[in-house]
């Protein structure tokens, strides 16, 4: 691969994002670079949101990058930050990054994309085992979100209820006996349900922990579980729920609480993505991620430069814009202003508000 000629597309897999918004955006990125006739290179590195590699997971030979790498092409190369396909079309560069796990083509493009993604063996041996044993082709699918869920306001203004779950769960129990995988991060919620519906719940004992190789192996497992029932009944606004009916088969039944046109959004990814937001999620990572470099070795202002002009370049093309739009923009770019001119500011926060290891973990202030 000639790096020093070709035009890339990297999909950035950043290291907050969970499981599913990683393979969301590796896939919607791998549509992405085969329309604009980039090569890919991927970025996704072990954290504690997501404590496993690539590698760890699936067998598929992509090309990855390390955030020095990542680093190396922002600071020495034509380099710029899309947030849609539009963008990715329009620009001459030779590295375009690609951020939002927002945004994603239709599932009709991107299916094949999740279809081609091939478990390690050991992973695969697993999936068919247990699918197989308890006839889950057969079984409904029950994705209830809560964990990290629980702790977003937004997210809980819009998420599916317990009694939701549960009128389902009556309603198909109604028309007749089945039975129901369930995928949860609420161990409590898990006992609830298995002592309420003993005879029609199924339960895969598990690690429940995204800081462990095995609890991601385990989530992975839950996602391909539950994509092999006949109809998912999920959480509105998951990921996990979103990317299981994909990997499955979109033209199944997918039952989530919302109204018609959510619903129809939601399963369809059509919903709009907030461009600033997403360069906000970049901003972040970058800010945190270069502070180190800044006082280690001086070299943050082409980083800074970089972002500033993404952020300006980004309010020129958005059409809509309001407040919160305006607070993100302004508390990303004064973060990484207050960020790199005090240094114990920095150290403070990170001391303080950051309970999992940072995307420079193995770079140490």
């Amino acid at each position: 691969m000639d790096i020093a000629s070709s035009k890339y597309l990297i999909a950035f897999c950043h290291d907050w994002m969970g499981l599913a918004n990683r393979l969301k955006c590796l896939v919607s990125a791998q549509a992405l670079a085969k329309e604009t006739e980039r090569e890919l290179l991927v970025y996704w590195e072990s954290t504690d949101m997501c404590c496993a590699c690539f590698e760890d997971l699936y067998v598929n030979p992509f090309h990855r990058i390390s955030f020095d790498e990542l680093f190396a092409f922002i600071e020495n190369s034509s380099f710029e930050v899309v947030e849609s396909a539009k963008a990715c079309s329009r620009s001459s560069v030779q590295y375009v990054l690609f951020v939002s796990p927002s945004f994603a083509f239709p599932p009709h493009v991107i299916e094949p994309y999740l279809k081609s993604l091939k478990l390690q063996p050991t992973l695969q041996k697993t999936l068919t085992s247990f699918s197989k044993s308890h006839a889950l082709s057969s079984s409904i699918g029950l994705h209830i979100r809560r964990g990290d869920f629980m702790r977003d306001p937004y997210n809980k203004l819009r998420l599916s209820s317990d009694d939701f779950f549960i009128k389902a769960i009556n309603s198909q129990l109604e028309l007749g006996p089945c039975s129901f995988y369930l995928c949860t991060d609420n161990p409590v919620l898990e006992e609830e349900l298995s002592q309420k519906y003993p005879s029609s719940i199924i339960v895969r004992k598990k690690v429940l922990s995204r800081s462990s190789l095995e609890g991601m192996q385990d989530s992975l497992l839950d996602l391909y579980l539950l994509s092999t029932t006949k109809k998912i009944i999920g959480t509105m606004g998951s990921t996990f729920t979103q990317v299981a009916y994909w990997i499955g088969d979109s033209k199944r039944e997918l039952l989530v609480s919302g109204s018609t046109d959510a619903i129809e959004a939601f399963r369809l990814c059509t919903i709009e993505v907030n461009p600033s937001r997403q360069m906000n999620t970049f901003a972040y990572f970058l800010t945190n991620a270069l502070i180190v470099r800044f006082f280690k070795e001086r070299r943050f202002l082409p980083i800074f430069r970089l972002i500033t002009l993404s952020y300006v370049r980004v309010y020129i093309d958005s059409s809509r814009h309001n407040l919160f739009d305006e607070l993100d923009r302004i508390i990303g770019v004064c973060g990484m202003c207050l960020l790199s001119v005090f240094p114990s500011l920095y150290r403070s926060l990170k001391k303080n508000f950051f309970k999992h290891p940072l995307p420079f973990s193995s770079h140490k202030a």
